[in-house]
């Protein structure tokens, strides 16, 4: 087996062979080369003074992306790459002031990080590569923070060229097809026998989803191996299920139903993980986050396993599976932190409701059963939870909302509303949802009136008019 620098020039020279050749390879002047290499492995924290030393150098425009692949491909010869030095590494070339240097970065850092990938895979024996990951701490965190940056690049980089994008897709499909026993996603991995693999296999895969601009679903079907339903779910919603193929028929089943009702403008989601299936908890920690674009994890149990009311004590309660419950909040954490935070005045809107139901009643809120402080300390899940009781039963969600505002507490009512008004998406009509015991999904369009300031004041459900009369801030009056 050869050894790693050996290796590297061989792959060094693949690369420059290759139809797609890399920026061409020079270095830094020697004083650069030596005081950026202190720098770098003297960086604790993006304000440290080997942090500014070292962008000082990475900045400047007089190095392009042929020197900067140069040195990073000596560099990490030498040292691994850390997850200070990974963060370090994504803010400087996303953040960097010059248009020109944050390219040069960007081009140089995607070819060389790819270059780390294959390295890696390529210098070990196919059935040893899990070992090697459990057994060398230092190895398996250089490839996991490569893959880390790689997504980062991928999903941030604004000036990665579509060259780039290209060659390092074409890099990252062709690693998968020379190890289709261990990458092929319709291989079912032992996590056991091949701990942490599992996961890193998962950001192969996200990484090889962001770097195609506009993502090209079959031919990324077939590169990867997904099948069945995993196949389908990409080609209909382009999302892409992480589970080490544990999920069951049923399972794939409810978050097809749920992709189909949830319009795909209301959240950027892009893969849905199950960690605990991709061996990829340690205690309570995920050991591989997935860098790179949005998204969710979600539980594991069968449909048919666990089954719960996700509506308070006084109303009539709705008895849906857990799995379903689980997979509506995730997927709404999705619609919220791309809808609503990306618009001010659903944000805004999204503060006052929060403001107003305070700390002290939890009657305030739709989900009741929940201490009084747990929203306004955990403004996350606020959205989120409300879609516990919307996707059970949006009708009786409202009915609840209701309830509360006749006795007194108005601000559920308000809830309510701000949910169907990010379900309506300016539309003249909202969604409206419901679940059985045996997690089917249903979906309806409810007609709104608006008042003049297009704010929701009116539902029209079953031929009756439900009309709600606004304050200035658009909170129902009594």
């Amino acid at each position: 087996m050869p050894d790693r620098r050996s290796m590297r020039i061989f792959l060094m020279l693949l690369v420059a062979l290759a139809p797609m050749a890399s920026p061409a390879r020079a270095d830094l002047k020697p004083g650069d080369h030596v005081a950026l290499t202190a720098a770098l492995l003297n960086v604790s924290s993006l304000g440290s003074s080997a942090a500014r030393e070292a962008s000082t150098i990475l900045e400047r425009e007089a190095y392009d992306a042929g020197d900067l692949a140069g040195f990073f491909s000596v560099f990490f010869i030498r040292h691994a790459l850390t997850d200070t030095l990974s963060k370090y590494l994504a803010h400087v070339a996303l953040h960097s002031a010059s248009d020109a240097s944050r390219r040069s970065l960007q081009e140089a850092l995607s070819w060389v990080l790819m270059g780390e990938i294959e390295t890696f895979f390529r210098s070990s024996p196919a059935e040893t590569l899990g070992r090697r990951m459990q057994r060398n701490p230092t190895a398996f965190e250089h490839l996991r923070c490569s893959l880390q940056l790689l997504g980062t690049l991928a999903h941030r980089g604004r000036e990665l060229s579509h060259h780039s994008r290209s060659a390092q897709y074409d890099r990252l499909a062709q690693l998968i097809a020379a190890h289709p026993r261990l990458l092929r996603k319709e291989v079912t991995l032992d996590t056991r026998a091949k701990p942490k693999l599992a996961a890193i296999r998962a950001h192969l895969y996200t990484n090889l989803r962001d770097l195609r601009i506009p993502f090209d679903p079959d031919d990324f079907i077939v590169r990867t191996g997904f099948w069945g339903a995993y196949a389908a779910i990409v080609r209909d919603h382009g999302i892409l299920v992480l589970d080490n193929n544990g999920f069951d028929a049923r399972q794939l089943e409810a978050i097809q139903e749920l992709l189909a009702l949830i319009p795909r403008g209301l959240h950027a989601l892009t893969h849905i993980t199950q960690h605990e299936l991709l061996g990829n908890r340690r205690g309570t920690e995920v050991e591989t986050k997935l860098v790179g674009s949005p998204g969710v994890n979600i539980f594991s149990p069968k449909v048919s396993a666990r089954k719960a009311n996700q509506f308070p004590p006084d109303v009539r309660g709705v008895v849906v599976p857990a799995f379903c419950s689980v997979l509506s909040h995730e997927l709404n954490h999705g619609v919220d932190s791309f809808t609503i935070a990306n618009d001010p005045t659903l944000s805004l809107r999204r503060e006052q409701l929060l403001a107003r139901a305070g700390h002290r009643d939890s009657m305030q809120y739709l989900r009741s059963m929940f201490p009084p402080d747990f929203f306004t300390t955990r403004p996350q899940e606020f959205f989120a939870s409300i879609a516990n009781e919307y996707f059970s039963s949006s009708l009786q969600t409202l009915n609840l909302a209701r309830r509360r505002f006749r006795a007194g507490w108005h601000e559920p009512l308000n809830q309510f509303l701000f949910f169907a008004e990010v379900y309506s998406q300016g539309r003249d009509f909202t969604l409206f949802f419901e679940q059985d015991e045996e997690c089917r999904f249903t979906s309806y369009a409810v007609p709104v009136g608006r008042d003049a300031s297009g704010r929701i004041d009116r539902l029209h459900l079953f031929g009756v008019e439900l009309r709600f009369k606004l304050d200035r801030a658009g909170n129902v009056l009594p």
